[in-house]
């Protein structure tokens, strides 16, 4: 039986079930279809998705499945889409996927997937989770270092403009480690609480699984404080140094 395609006057915004993966991911595939059928006459480029029902279906979607989708987004304050065919491509139409606008610049790698998978999602809940545990830590380090200097920008740090960096470790390798030496994704699930389609705050139910990642966290992580846009630079391209 062939699969029944979504087209996008059908979509039903607000009953979306978003733990279904699968049909999560035909909705952005139709999402994208529309927006690249509907793009400027001659263009490889569609129109920005910056608003309403379909850019809120998407940022749930890329939020609840994309495994990199924080590290990606996480220090930008606004977000949008479009959908493009790069360059050297152009003759492969399958080719064409959604892109970031992060704070009204396209980044250098600006191509986000969809291709999102159930272990995906229970991945980014127990990393969420991992985030939640660390937060005291990082805004009390925050508290400690207002007033100092931004060590890769020398400017002072205030409650305005600091961010949190794991240096030399990025946090996503120490929670990964850490998920795979205590039972893997499927067991730490358990103990996450629920709020795929809820309003609930994701984190672990367990003290002392939150304990045993605090103490893993603390022995290998490296926090520094640096400013808000230092923070920005070194997530988007990498290649920022101190001065």
């Amino acid at each position: 039986m062939a699969k029944k395609v979504i087209h996008y006057s059908e979509i039903k915004w607000e009953t979306i079930d978003y733990t279904i993966v699968t049909k999560v991911v035909d909705i952005c595939r139709t999402i994208k279809e529309h927006y690249w059928n509907n793009r400027p006459c001659g263009s490889y480029r569609s129109e920005i998705i910056a608003n309403g029902l379909d850019y809120d279906f998407l940022i749930k979607a890329f939020s609840t499945y994309h495994e990199d989708w924080y590290e990606r987004t996480s220090n930008s304050s606004k977000i949008a889409f479009f959908v493009e065919i790069p360059k050297g491509y152009r003759n492969v139409e399958n080719s064409k996927s959604f892109h970031l606008i992060l704070d009204g610049e396209i980044p250098s790698d600006s191509s986000i997937s969809h291709n999102f998978t159930k272990t995906g999602r229970l991945r980014q809940d127990i990393l969420i989770c991992c985030r939640e545990a660390i937060k005291p830590i990082k805004d009390q380090l925050k508290i400690d270092a207002i007033g100092r200097l931004c060590p890769y920008r020398q400017i002072t740090l205030t409650r305005d403009n600091i961010d949190i960096h794991h240096d030399e470790v990025k946090f996503a390798n120490i929670a990964d480690d850490w998920i795979k030496k205590n039972g893997g994704i499927d067991f730490l699930h358990r103990y996450v609480s629920p709020s795929i389609n809820g309003g609930t705050i994701t984190k672990f139910t367990s003290d002392e699984i939150r304990q045993n990642f605090i103490e893993y966290h603390n022995k290998y992580a490296h926090l520094i404080a640096i400013s808000r846009d230092a923070h920005k630079e070194i997530h988007q391209s990498n290649t920022i140094n101190r001065e």
